[in-house]
């Protein structure tokens, strides 16, 4: 019997620039594993509320600040990676109780739609594909250009499925 469980995702990271196309007003970024930190909270019933982050990662963002919904996001996230600081949660969590990370071993994520929310806010709606099955999912972002100068872009991404 498959366990129901409730997943609160925080990204939070800094993009490195791939490359700028300001004639455009377009810019592609690649997400920095370095910079990047991917936490998750897991609410399931009958088990402790588990938070933990995931260690292997990428994605990529290309950004139209003059067209936001022209905006497009791609994220893959290995569920094998996931760390909660315990050996033995760790293994529950990849087992088919939650990711099941032998059989699917990446969640991803493709963006379909960006909205503006304010000045810093965007929704981003895409496709995430987890457990082999895709649904419809969006998560509020805040986002920092105040690095954008440097070649930086920061964003911090939260939702919950």
């Amino acid at each position: 019997m498959a366990t129901m469980f409730h997943l609160r995702l925080i990204i939070s990271c800094l993009v490195a620039v791939l490359t700028l196309n300001a004639a455009a007003g377009r810019s592609n970024w690649m997400i920095d594993p370095k910079k990047t930190r991917i936490s998750f909270a897991v609410d399931a019933t009958g088990w402790p509320k588990t938070v933990g982050v995931f260690r292997d990662f990428e994605g990529n963002i290309s950004v139209d600040f003059e067209k936001p919904k022209q905006s497009r996001v791609t994220f893959k996230v290995r569920t094998g990676s996931v760390d909660v600081g315990s050996d033995i949660l760790a293994s529950l969590i990849r087992s088919s109780a939650f990711f099941n990370a032998d059989t699917y071993s990446e969640a991803i994520f493709v963006s379909t739609g960006i909205e503006k929310k304010s000045a810093k806010t965007v929704r981003v709606t895409g496709n995430m594909t987890l457990l082999g099955v895709t649904h419809s999912e969006s998560f509020d972002v805040l986002v920092d250009t105040g690095l954008a100068d440097k070649g930086r872009l920061g964003y911090k991404a939260t939702g919950s499925f």
